[in-house]
């Protein structure tokens, strides 16, 4: 009896290891559709992290834009009134005075970067201005360095430059 059963376990084992490689390969087989589920979940999960963040980023920089925009008008609408007292003398009506600070303010603006919306826009965009390096101004002995065609500045055709403090910019002739 004790060699049936060496033999019966011995057959067993052979069984087993028959079976086992198709049941090793099921396993296999589960275990990489589980593994690429569990990728797929880490990814969507990731994905939603990343977009979530750009989309506050967004909101952040849409804010910002909206406050510097609101500031920015603001500034104008400050410097205009300021404009406006500098016709005080005038015998004219407060709103005609403060009209013609807000004309002036908005002349001023508008023809420093272009005639027409899409040229303020371009040179907006492209932070460029009207003025330009003066190449007889370019001697240390003389403060002044930088001359403004208001033509070429009209024309928003003036390369960029950069401003220093203690730069002293003069204006040949007059905007208005």
């Amino acid at each position: 009896m004790a060699q049936g059963t060496k033999e019966s376990v011995a057959l067993a084992g052979h069984e087993s290891d028959a079976q086992d490689l198709p049941s090793l390969v099921e396993q296999l087989a589960e275990n990489v559709t589980k593994l690429l589920d569990q990728k797929i979940t880490l990814l969507r999960v990731e994905l939603k992290e990343e977009i979530a963040a750009y989309l506050r980023g967004a909101i952040v920089i849409t804010a910002g834009a909206i406050v510097a925009a609101v500031g920015f008008a603001l500034a104008n609408i400050a410097l205009a009134f300021v404009v406006s007292t500098l016709f005080s003398g005038l015998d004219w009506s407060q709103p005609a005075k403060y009209a013609l600070g807000f004309f002036i303010t908005g002349l001023g603006f508008i023809t420093s970067i272009g005639n027409d919306a899409a040229t303020v826009t371009r040179n907006l965009r492209e932070l460029r201005h009207g003025f330009e390096l003066y190449p007889p101004f370019q001697k240390p002995d003389i403060p002044v360095k930088i001359e403004v065609d208001y033509k070429r500045l009209v024309a928003g055709k003036d390369p960029d430059i950069q401003l220093r403090a203690g730069d002293v910019v003069v204006v040949k002739e007059s905007f208005f």
